[in-house]
C-alpha cells in the first residue's frame, strides 16, 4: 500500500498545473492520475468522485472536497458500498482559486451539487488543522 501511495505522490509531483482556474483542466492535471478523467476512480486506489456517497456528503458539508484537498485524507472510507484504504496527499500548493475551481468541478459538474465553496471560504479553511478522522466521519453521517 505504501508503494502505491509513494507512486501516486511521485506522479502528482511531475504533473504540470494548469495556469488558469478551470476546474476540469485542473482536475485532469492534478487529480486524474488517481481518480481518472471524469472522476470515475481507480479500483483499489482512488474512489469514484461521481457517487451518491460524495453527493450526500457535499449536500450536507459543501466544503468537504476543499478540506480533503487542503488536508489530505487517509484511512478507510466506503464509497457506494466499496471500501477503500488509501491516502490522498494534501495539496496546499494549489491557490484558493484553483481549489474553488476543483470544488465546483467535482461538486457541480460531476455530482450536481449547487453549493460549493468560494475563494474566501477556501482561504479560511487553510487555517483549519487537518483531522482525517473528522473528515471520514463526515462521510458516515446520515445525509453526509
Amino acid at each position: 500500500m505504501r508503494g502505491l501511495v509513494a507512486a501516486a505522490l511521485a506522479v502528482l509531483a511531475m504533473l504540470p498545473r494548469a495556469a488558469s482556474a478551470d476546474g476540469e483542466a485542473l482536475f485532469n492535471d492534478v487529480c486524474a492520475a488517481c481518480h481518472h478523467k471524469g472522476g470515475i476512480g481507480t479500483a483499489g486506489l482512488a474512489p469514484s468522485l461521481v457517487s451518491g456517497t460524495l453527493k450526500r456528503t457535499l449536500s450536507a458539508q459543501p466544503d468537504y472536497v476543499a478540506r480533503v484537498i487542503l488536508q489530505g485524507l487517509s484511512g478507510p472510507i466506503e464509497v457506494d458500498g466499496q471500501r477503500f484504504v488509501s491516502a490522498m496527499p494534501m495539496q496546499p500548493q494549489l491557490s484558493d482559486a484553483e481549489i474553488a475551481a476543483l470544488c465546483a468541478y467535482v461538486g457541480k459538474t460531476l455530482n450536481g451539487v449547487s453549493e460549493t465553496p468560494d475563494e474566501i471560504a477556501v482561504g479560511d479553511l487553510r487555517a483549519v488543522p487537518g483531522d482525517h478522522a473528522a473528515l471520514r466521519a463526515l462521510r458516515a453521517k446520515p445525509g453526509g
